[in-house]
């Protein structure tokens, strides 16, 4: 059902979708709790489009989920679609760095088996790649992809931290530590601004590695995820190591049930991911104390 072919036939609508909706950027709302998070008009259009275009290219699907407008139950069994419209919708809509479009699909004990992502750069909006994972393997723009050996130590390259203000407290913490952290063991960090585009980047060799304490993204992380893993990336949670990413899905609703919270680096570098890591909760810990 979802062949490489058949993925980048849908991500290359996705990709046309979005640039039809692109003149929406400038529209951009509040939304979450405190309104810290946003949306654009463009998110609002790439997933309603989105939406069509599985409907009738995949008529055998159970359900859709979009992060904009939720859950939709559909006739269908087996398999079901999760949408992304605007992964990164911040740096897009600032004309900053690399979004993404994603859709993922999981079965129904919540697995995610296949996916795609269209991956935006935001500075130059021609400029587009189209990345497909069956479940096994993975192509760029329809050409198996292989990782180039490029870093092989933290001191060697950059280490992305995401920091976004919509996170909870602790989050900010953590990602501001593992931030210092990152800048006094490697070249510093560095960041792209969207959680698919930064793994993207670590696959391609651009980055070290990526650590997102985020506890929230259902649908590029696991695409992302699954990539990673198929490549023979090392793959961990930053909030509970040994985790994995599961989700739960009921008739009502699709909801994350494991943790969502990534780190990614090459296989060489584990270790250093994995004390990277460590130091930044211990950092963490003690101004917790210090604070009492």
């Amino acid at each position: 059902m979802f062949t490489h072919s058949t993925l980048h036939r849908l991500a290359s609508a996705a990709a046309d979708i979005h640039r039809r909706n692109a003149s929406g950027v400038a529209e951009t709302y509040a939304k979450g709790e405190g309104g810290l998070d946003v949306v654009s008009a463009t998110d609002l259009r790439n997933e309603r489009d989105l939406r069509a275009l599985l409907r009738e290219a995949l008529p055998d699907l159970a359900f859709l989920y979009g992060e904009e407008n939720g859950f939709e139950k559909l006739p269908g069994d087996g398999y079901g679609a999760l949408i992304d419209p605007i992964d990164g919708t911040r740096p897009y809509t600032q004309r900053m760095f690399c979004s993404g479009v994603s859709v993922g699909f999981c079965d129904g004990t919540g697995v995610m088996r296949a996916g795609f992502i269209v991956r935006l750069n935001n500075q130059w909006p021609g400029d587009m790649s189209l990345w497909t994972w069956d479940g096994e393997t993975v192509r760029k723009d329809g050409a198996p992809f292989t990782p180039p050996a490029k870093i092989r130590s933290f001191a060697d390259g950059c280490v992305s931290v995401t920091n976004v203000r919509s996170f909870p407290e602790d989050s900010r913490m953590l990602s501001a530590a593992w931030f210092l952290l990152a800048a006094d063991r490697c070249r510093g960090p560095m960041s792209v601004c969207s959680g698919a585009s930064e793994v993207l980047a670590v696959l391609e060799g651009r980055l070290a590695a990526f650590v997102n304490p985020a506890s929230a993204d259902m649908v590029s992380h696991a695409v992302a995820v699954g990539m990673a893993k198929s490549l023979g990336f090392y793959v961990r949670h930053c909030l509970t190591e040994g985790s994995d990413f599961t989700l739960a899905v009921t008739p009502e609703g699709v909801a994350p049930a494991g943790d969502l919270s990534l780190a990614v680096s090459p296989m060489a570098l584990r270790d250093e991911l994995d004390a990277l890591i460590r130091d930044g909760h211990t950092a963490v810990e003690r101004l917790k104390q210090h604070a009492k």
